[in-house]
């Protein structure tokens, strides 16, 4: 799990917009992402409901989820 945690978000295979905006908002590894929650992520410019659902379901394929604490993360 760390070597998807420590990647960039393009390895993820989000769209093109998404991936854009998130760097414009300085989120540009994994586990940067995974640690903003919705509500977070749907307080930056333009990351709608359908980029939100994007990213979970992206994440989901990892066994990640938005939201979640790195430090329990590492030691596995």
């Amino acid at each position: 799990m760390n070597d998807i945690l420590s990647s960039s978000i393009d390895e993820l295979e989000l769209t093109v917009r998404t991936t854009k905006n998130l760097k414009f908002s300085g989120i540009y590894r994994v586990d940067e992402l995974v640690q903003k929650t919705r509500v977070e992520l749907s307080r930056l410019p333009n990351i709608g409901a359908k980029s939100l659902s994007d990213i979970e379901q992206v994440l989901e394929k990892y066994n990640l989820s938005l939201g979640m604490k790195i430090t329990e993360c590492q030691g596995k």
